[in-house]
């Protein structure tokens, strides 16, 4: 648990360093929330350093340089990139004793391993992603479609897991 409090920590410093790089070289960092659902064709993604992912409706990215959006219910969606492979996270979160495996789950360019546990209302969704894997961590969302939603437009950037590992030195 304090190695991925840890890593949080490290990916969102490493990512306001390279939002401040692309805004000085003239990309952006962030965009303008996504209107819509997930589905809707009116839905933006919103860039992130390493990958982009559409907002659900009702959900709002609190500050531009975090990874993760919330509601106004206490909803929250977290992503956070790891050098570990998506079997080998998963084991660290089924450690404890609160967490359940589930199901996999497939949604957009990922099969999704799930660790569950209705104690802390918080799921994890883990996918292997070039050398390492992707997570991301759901809180207090009941609505499946909106995590799937959420899930099927995550998309890495361009050499994103180099871009990482480079910026993680």
């Amino acid at each position: 648990m304090r190695k991925r409090v840890f890593a949080a920590i490290i990916v969102g410093a490493v990512a306001a360093v390279m939002m401040g790089a692309l805004a000085a070289c003239g990309g952006s960092g962030s965009s303008a929330a996504a209107s819509g659902s997930a589905g809707s064709s009116a839905a933006q993604a919103t860039e992130f350093a390493f990958f982009s992912v559409v907002i659900p409706e009702g959900y709002e990215q609190p500050q531009p340089d975090k990874y993760y959006v919330s509601s106004k219910d206490g909803g929250s969606m977290s992503v956070s990139v790891h050098n570990t492979s998506a079997d080998e996270l998963l084991a660290v979160e089924l450690k404890d004793a609160d967490f359940a495996q589930g199901d996999d789950l497939q949604a957009g360019d990922f099969t999704w391993k799930v660790a569950h546990s209705d104690k802390w209302k918080q799921t994890y969704y883990i996918a292997d992603w070039e050398n390492g894997s992707v997570e991301v961590n759901v809180k207090g969302v009941a609505d499946d479609e909106v995590v799937k939603g959420f899930l099927s437009t995550l998309k890495p950037a361009q050499d994103a897991y180099t871009k990482w590992q480079q910026a993680s030195k």
